[in-house]
């Protein structure tokens, strides 16, 4: 064996254990990423869990959510708030151009400094009302909660009507029960003309808070769900007659004229006694407004599985901006025009009856140019 053969099995002999020991840490090393990558792995799955987890929950809120930074940018926002600001591009836009109020701006840099903030009253924003809190996220910025009480606002509004309302429409009998009893009185009781003729403006005072009573009542049943149907396949042609006969009085005193257009035999699935009070307070109405002479149109026709019928008058009109509200109870366009002789109750209880059968109703107007009453229901073949 030459020298060099011997070194090199020397050297081979040394380096051996070393070897052996680099290739047992590499090996430990090699399980030890390996674990780090199971776990990393583990771990990115929770975060992608916990990351679909929060955006669900946060798409799901009814508040919008916002995430402000240091610079006023969003960095965040969820789709509730992207509906409510009428913006699908909220990322990285200033803080003052997504609420441009300074009310909201000083709530938004209240928060930044750390302190919860909520504003008082609600802002219009995108022809909303929206309320505003904020609580802060340390680093990350504000996070801003908008709560949309426009619904809650139009509710207020509607309770105050109604208060206001029924105190007036209940004030006028009362008025006038208060006055025919001072003049009783007063006056001479022996006089039984002059008696019978307070007595007939009372029993009338009487009987208006008596309808207006009932209607109440028969409104609050409807409201609750409470109508009792009994369903027949009616004649609509002789509906339309009866509820005409009950108002001739009325309508022969302004000289107002009914005229009807509907197929012969054409029958829809109702109760009789329902669709003569929606058609009754919908003719009331069209008698009420339409100038002496005019003439009340009532048409009616199959839509498929339905049947429209239409009350058309010729009266003022009702602007656009009552459209919308015309069916509430208590509600009046116009309390002067309207005068006393009603409560508002007729067109918020023929909404209810027509609903309970399964139709709708609306109503289509322009001012100066009367206005159309539509509903359906069910045809019932």
């Amino acid at each position: 064996m030459d020298l060099a053969t011997l070194l090199a099995l020397i050297i081979i002999l040394a380096l051996a254990p070393v070897i052996w020991r680099l290739r047992r840490e590499l090996a430990r090393l090699s399980d030890q990423l390996n674990h780090a990558r199971r776990e990393l792995r583990g771990l990115s799955a929770e975060l992608s869990e916990e990351k679909r987890r929060s955006s669900a929950i946060a798409s799901t809120v009814e508040e919008g959510l916002l995430i402000v930074d240091g610079r006023r940018r969003v960095t965040w926002a969820n789709a509730t708030a992207a509906r409510l600001l009428g913006s699908t591009s909220l990322i990285e836009r200033l803080s003052i151009e997504v609420l441009p109020h300074p009310e909201a701006q000083l709530l938004i840099e209240a928060v930044l400094r750390g302190e919860p903030a909520a504003l008082d009253k609600p802002l219009e924003i995108a022809s909303k009302l929206i309320r505003l809190r904020g609580v802060s996220l340390d680093s990350s910025g504000a996070l801003i909660a908008l709560h949309d009480v426009s619904e809650l606002q139009r509710l207020a509004q509607a309770r105050r009507d109604l208060v206001g309302n029924l105190s007036h429409e209940l004030r006028t009998p009362l008025t006038s029960l208060q006055l025919l009893v001072e003049t009783l009185r007063g006056g001479d009781l022996s006089a039984v003309e002059w008696s019978r003729g307070l007595l007939t403006k009372i029993e009338a005072a009487l009987d208006s808070l008596r309808r207006l009573t009932q209607g109440l009542l028969e409104l609050a049943e409807m409201e609750a769900g409470r109508v009792p149907l009994q369903l027949a396949r009616v004649d609509l042609a002789a509906v339309i007659e009866a509820s005409w006969a009950t108002l001739a009085p009325q309508a022969e005193q302004k000289g107002i004229q009914l005229s009807s257009s509907l197929p012969e035999g054409l029958r829809a699935l109702a109760d009789e006694e329902k669709l003569r009070t929606v058609l009754g307070n919908l003719l009331h109405n069209a008698i009420k407004f339409s100038p002496a002479g005019a003439e009340i149109r009532v048409e009616a026709e199959p839509r498929r599985e339905w049947v429209e019928l239409r009350v058309i008058n010729s009266g003022p009109g009702i602007p656009a901006a009552h459209l919308l509200r015309i069916f509430e109870r208590f509600y009046k366009v116009d309390r002067a025009r309207a005068g006393e002789s009603g409560f508002g109750l007729g067109l918020a209880i023929a909404k209810h009856l027509v609903e309970a059968h399964g139709g709708r109703i609306w109503v289509e107007s322009r001012e100066g140019k009367g206005s159309t009453f539509y509903f359906t229901l069910p045809a019932g073949k």
